[in-house]
Formats: C-alpha cells, sequence, structure tokens
C-alpha cells in the first residue's frame, strides 16, 4: 500500500532518502542538499507497505508561487511512476495552500 505523508519541516525519513540519492549515489556534499529553507518547507515522504521510499519538499516564494525540490526516489523504485505520484501530491498540496503557480 501507498502512503503519502506530508509534515511540516523535514523528517528523519526524507533525510535519509535524499542523504542516499543525492549524497551516496550522485556525490553532492549533504551541506548542499540541507539547507534554510528545509525548516520552512512541507516534506512529503511517500511510503510503500510502510518503507519511506521517495521524498520531495515545497515551499513559499511568495504567498501565490511555491517552489517544488529536492525530489528523490530510491533507485530500486524508479521507472515506477512514483516520481510522478510525488509531484502531483506535492503540486496539490502546494495549491491547497493557495498557490497560483508552482515552479
Amino acid at each position: 500500500m501507498i502512503e503519502p505523508v506530508f509534515t511540516y519541516g523535514i523528517t528523519k525519513e526524507a533525510r535519509d532518502i535524499r542523504q542516499e540519492v543525492f549524497t551516496l549515489e550522485q556525490g553532492f556534499s549533504s551541506e548542499i542538499d540541507i539547507d534554510e529553507n528545509d525548516d520552512k518547507s512541507w516534506h512529503l515522504v511517500i511510503y510503500l507497505d510502510g518503507k519511506p521510499i521517495a521524498t520531495g519538499r515545497i515551499f513559499a516564494e511568495t504567498p501565490e508561487t511555491y517552489h517544488l525540490g529536492r525530489v528523490a526516489v530510491l533507485k530500486e523504485y524508479r521507472h515506477q511512476q512514483v516520481g510522478s505520484y510525488l509531484v502531483k501530491f506535492l503540486v496539490t498540496k502546494a495549491k491547497s495552500n493557495g498557490a497560483r503557480r508552482v515552479i
């Protein structure tokens, strides 16, 4: 069963997925990945049968414009439309928060 879970502020599960994808797999510095926007963002973690498999975030740049980013899907779950669902959930959340535009 797939379960999308939103939190305001980053969770351990979101950090772990980003660490796996951005730092270990893609070679980015963990200092670059974690930034000042994490504390003011809505974070989404998608769970599959209780296991966190994907994450992303949105935050307001202005009351009507939200920024979507830090989308990460664990390697073994790519090419299964998980990223597409994640983005759709994030855009829906931004719109429910008053966004007229998501970038």
